[in-house]
């Protein structure tokens, strides 16, 4: 049988005009377990009365936050993304059959450089694990490269900065905004991966680990190019982030 957990929405952060962060309160006697980069998936009722489920994924680090938050961003067409982003509000019930995903954290972590490549609402499980790591993990380095629209449109710009700010020893940040006009600071190119691998010498001693979240296209450029630079499989870790 499948326990099915309710949670209650505690608080509502708006991230950005499109996406909003919704901490949750666990009303159920089980406790709800899960791991950073993780999603949930919420129970809903169609118009049609069948049961629709949809992933969300987990925007908290089971490390350091002490309350469960998931982060949504309204897409077009997506009912329920809309309905949560639209018009849940502080006090709604959810109901969850709980977490899961294997978009987490090797076994062996420590002393390990982790470099984190995320396009939009593609952040949202990278944080999780960036949070776990800088908190837990205090042998290990982390590259973020996110891709935007603008700063505007960047979910989690403030909180990402503060993270820099108190870990700056070990964790660097290159945001990449589309509607810049240099060329190598707007999109992530192949050409533009060749120039961070040589700034943060990512390919040395074989030791930095992948994370790719984001659309098709975009995981699939950068894995065909870290496999054509003799990257190995086993070092590249993919969440597929679309509808």
């Amino acid at each position: 049988m499948i326990h099915i957990y309710k949670l209650r929405i505690k608080k509502i952060v708006e991230e950005t005009k499109e996406a909003k962060s919704f901490i949750l309160e666990n009303l159920d006697e089980r406790v709800l377990h899960y791991q950073a980069g993780q999603f949930l998936t919420l129970l809903f009722e169609h118009a049609s009365g069948t049961e629709i489920r949809r992933s969300y994924s987990i925007s908290s680090s089971p490390a350091f936050d002490k309350e469960l938050t998931i982060t949504v961003k309204k897409i077009p067409n997506g009912e329920f993304s809309r309905k949560l982003v639209d018009h849940a509000k502080v006090g709604t019930i959810l109901r969850s059959i709980g977490a899961s995903g294997l978009f987490t954290l090797p076994g062996d972590t420590s002393s390990k450089r982790f470099c984190f490549m995320a396009a939009g609402s593609g952040i949202t499980p990278i944080f999780s694990i960036i949070k776990t790591l800088l908190h837990q993990y205090p042998s290990t380095s982390i590259l973020l490269i996110y891709s935007n629209t603008n700063q505007g449109s960047t979910i989690f710009f403030n909180p990402l900065l503060a993270l820099l700010e108190k870990f700056r020893n070990r964790f660097t940040i290159e945001f990449l905004f589309s509607d810049s006009p240099r060329i190598f600071e707007s999109r992530l190119t192949q050409s533009v991966i060749d120039i961070l691998v040589e700034r943060y010498r990512l390919y040395e001693n074989n030791s930095t680990l992948f994370y790719l979240c984001g659309p098709h296209a975009y995981m699939r450029m950068i894995s065909i190019k870290l496999r054509a630079d003799g990257i190995e499989a086993e070092r590249i870790k993919k969440e597929l982030f679309v509808v």
